[in-house]
């Protein structure tokens, strides 16, 4: 595929979804390349972002755009050099990844330009070396070439502006100089300094400069209005010794900082002097000896991206990698600088106001949400440490939701316990609270929680149709996010834990119980393992399965007592479902709805509404080893499914009907029913129903079909070996002599009493008849077959004096 994904999308021609710069903001703001920081090249790595995150791109034609263009060559080839060094750091990078394979002219482009620039110093040497040796033809070749193959790749270009074709090897040599500047970019590519603006990367840390002094005025002189207006925004460079304990604000001495630094052009003459690290420092933070940082406009409107894509709290904490930084209603209020590593309790406690953070014994409460940027780690643990309980604060409205986000960062809890607390009231947050708290992986972070118990989080969706209100789960686990759960209670949540096209995601031993909505939900997620999961008492799906999810395999479940199903599998693929133990959920135990191709192994209900339910066009559906017992029904098939094969499994004790069958396509092999009143009911509208080595013990009908189906084919079924009082076939599924039954069930065992067979008129055909009540009716022979109405009673008198069916034999067919 040619389109809908290039190299980059030039930024003032570009138009981004203002949700999708939200969810790339923090990757955006901390590139690293070999492990350093990087000035990021807004338009390269923008594009690069959108399209690795799945998103395409489109063109619009008719748009028209007015742009500026440096008119120097000096800033000419400069902003060529800034651009080269971030091409070749997000090519590098992205060809090393795998979804840009999934577009191979992207990944061909790439290639050819990085090659290109070598092989583009080729023509100049070929062009030298014919001049030299006086090789004339070769050299009217190489001018003949460069000036017919550029043209033909700037033809829409000279068509628009004929004039240009003379240019054309102007072009050509400036081509020259590009491949220059390219190879001098991979080799330069760990610098970082725009070039062309005020700004630079130091200490890890993306900084505009200050002012140059006479020395280096000639860097930047012919930029003076461009500048200007930076001028009263200078962040002060720190070094990396500066980096720990202290506190940046926008009060006090460091303000008085800033407006000292404003005024210093006018002090220089105009001139602007920009510091480099090997100068001494100057100016009120360099005299009092410590670090001074003010609050730039790109910090703010950093945190403020942050704040709105987080539910815009009423307060939040930004842990980054050297500071916190204090946002209000939205706005960055202060900047606390912290030593690095892992944060903790003890780290938040001491940079948080505190009426945000209250620690009392072993429990805190925290009443601002947190949010990691990249590469930032916190863990959480109760065993062995200070706080044992952690209560989120909330209230009536998602503002008030004091929710942890690992943004690009990772979230550690251990030993701990979570749970939502209503700061008027001491208590946990009712579940009808809007304002729950929520725990939530985003993308690109990890979450990995270990014998935890985290209670009364998530907040329920309005359920009005057309809002953006979709809810909260208690643990949210996004696209792109990674991480586990191992022996962890999540419990009186909304819904309790979902898995949105997470990858390789570690559930083991998680507990889901008493949520208002689903217990677990997992959508499109890749890679995820399951065992020893629990769902119990939640108000719908115990595991609710949805979206393509490449195969993941669906084990190691038992559900009890939730609302609707146990597990329920909606619009899946490819999914295998195995080692699943369900019991007294009130809809049933499996629910398969609009999926293909799933395959169900080692599937267990007990006590069901209905063991297993297939609908909504469901197909390719595989049931081997199932095992049913209890409840109305144990297979239900509706009729809109198709393709379906029910093998080696069995379904007993059903007070309605082990299988009822109303599909097309559908297979019966090995089955054993037990104890069922009806053992397989094929409904009204049913056609092309196999039944092959069926086997029914004890109930009340063998096979029931209903007027109306049709394309059926004959199998072969069995009776059970048992030591029954009787045996008989039911007059439901009974054949005359004649007419070939589409499904054929010879004979049945049944655990009633026996009756004396009573003799009855034989059907004209297969289910047409009203269904009627006998224990034991054995067909009759034709010597014994009534000719009339009123030989019947002789014909009656006469089989009963011989039954063909006893207590040890099978009846006669």
């Amino acid at each position: 595929m040619l389109g809908k994904a290039v190299s980059c999308l030039s930024g003032r021609t570009a138009v981004y979804r203002r949700e999708l710069l939200l969810e790339i903001e923090d990757d955006f703001m901390n590139e690293k390349f070999w492990g350093i920081q990087s000035l990021s090249g807004d338009d390269k790595r923008l594009t690069t972002l959108i399209l690795e995150r799945g998103h395409l791109t489109y063109m619009q034609r008719t748009a028209e755009v007015w742009s500026t263009f440096p008119d120097r060559w000096r800033t000419f080839f400069r902003q060529r050099l800034r651009w080269a060094r971030n091409t070749w750091r997000s090519d590098l990078r992205a060809l090393s990844k795998p979804w840009v394979w999934r577009h191979p002219f992207l990944a061909y482009t790439m290639i050819d330009k990085g090659i290109s620039s070598f092989t583009l110093l080729l023509g100049p040497v070929a062009m030298t070396f014919a001049l030299v040796t006086q090789n004339w033809i070769l050299a009217g070749v190489l001018l003949l070439w460069w000036q017919v193959s550029r043209a033909a790749k700037l033809a829409p270009h000279i068509r628009r502006r004929p004039s240009s074709f003379f240019f054309v090897l102007g072009y050509v040599v400036v081509s020259w100089l590009m491949a220059i500047i390219k190879i001098t970019a991979l080799v330069t590519i760990r610098k970082q300094a725009w070039l062309t603006r005020e700004v630079a990367v130091e200490n890890g840390e993306v900084v505009r400069t200050t002012e140059t002094d006479h020395t280096h005025a000639d860097d930047h002189h012919h930029d003076d209005h461009h500048d200007d207006h930076h001028d009263n925004v200078i962040p002060l460079r720190r070094q990396r010794h500066e980096h720990r304990h202290h506190q940046q604000t926008v009060d006090g001495a460091d303000h008085r900082g800033r407006r000292d630094h404003a005024r210093g052009p006018r002090a220089h003459g105009g001139h602007r002097r920009r510091h480099h690290p090997g100068h001494p420092r100057r100016g009120p933070a360099g005299r009092r000896g410590r670090a001074g940082q003010v609050i730039t406009p790109d910090n703010a409107a950093s945190a403020r991206r942050s704040w709105e894509s987080r539910g815009r709290p009423h307060r939040m904490a930004i842990v980054r990698d050297y500071r916190i930084d204090i946002v209000t209603d939205g706005r960055l209020t202060r900047q606390v600088g912290r030593a690095g590593g892992t944060v903790g309790i003890t780290d938040l406690d001491r940079a948080l106001p505190s009426s945000w953070l209250t620690v009392d014994g072993g429990t805190a409460t925290l009443d601002a949400t947190v949010v990691l940027v990249r590469n930032v780690s916190m863990r959480l643990a109760g065993s062995g440490g200070s706080v044992q309980t952690l209560q989120l604060a909330g209230g009536a409205t998602a503002a008030d939701a004091a929710s942890i986000h690992t943004g690009g960062g990772t979230v550690d809890l251990e030993g701990i316990t979570i749970t939502s607390v209503d700061p008027d009231t001491g208590q946990p947050l009712p579940a009808d609270a809007k304002g729950r708290p929520t725990i939530v992986a985003s993308n690109g972070g990890r979450l990995d929680a270990t014998d935890v118990t985290i209670n009364d989080l998530g907040a329920l969706s309005d359920g009005t149709p057309g809002t953006d209100d979709d809810g909260t789960s208690a643990v949210e686990f996004h696209t792109g996010s990674t991480g586990s759960l191992v022996r962890t209670t999540v419990a009186r949540a909304s819904t309790g834990v979902t898995l949105s096209h997470t990858d390789d995601v570690r559930l083991d031993q998680l507990t889901v119980a008493d949520s208002a909505e689903d217990g677990l939900v997992l959508a499109g997620d890749e890679g995820t393992t399951m065992s020893g999961i629990r769902a119990t008492g939640n108000g719908e799906n115990g595991v609710l399965v949805s979206g393509e999810s490449g195969g993941r395999p669906i084990t190691g479940i038992s559900t009890n007592a939730n609302g609707a199903f146990g597990l329920a599998v909606v619009g899946e693929s490819g999914t295998q479902v195995s080692g699943v133990d369900t019991t007294a959920d009130e809809a049933g135990g499996l629910r398969i709805s609009r999926s293909t191709n799933i395959a169900v192994n080692a599937y267990t209900a007990t006590d069901q509404r209905m063991g297993v339910f297939t609908h909504v066009n469901s197909s390719g559906i595989v049931l081997d080893g199932v095992q049913t017992t209890g409840g109305a029904r144990g297979l239900v098939v509706e009729k809109s499914t198709s393709a379906l094969e029910a093998k080696n499994s069995t379904f007993s004790g059903a007070r309605v009907a082990g299988v009822a069958v109303n599909g097309n396509n559908i297979a019966l092999t090995g089955v054993y029913v037990a104890d069922s009143r009806s053992a397989v009911r094929v409904d009204r509208g049913a056609h092309d129903i196999r039944l092959d080595a069926l086997t029914v013990n004890g109930g009340r009908d063998g096979v029931v079909t209903a007027a109306g189906t049709s394309g059926s084919s004959s199998a072969t079924s069995r009776s059970a070996t048992s030591s029954t009082t009787a045996c008989a076939p039911s007059p439901r599924t009974r054949a005359s002599p004649a007419r070939r039954s589409p499904v054929a069930a010879p004979a049945w065992t049944s655990r009633r009493a026996p009756r004396s067979p009573t003799r009855r008129s034989p059907h004209p055909a297969w289910g047409s008849a009203p269904a009627r009540s006998s224990r034991c009716t054995p067909p009759a022979s034709p010597s014994t077959r009534p000719s009339s109405a009123s030989t019947a009673p002789r014909a009656t008198r006469s089989r009963s004096s011989t039954p063909t069916c006893t207590p040890w034999s099978r009846c006669a067919v």
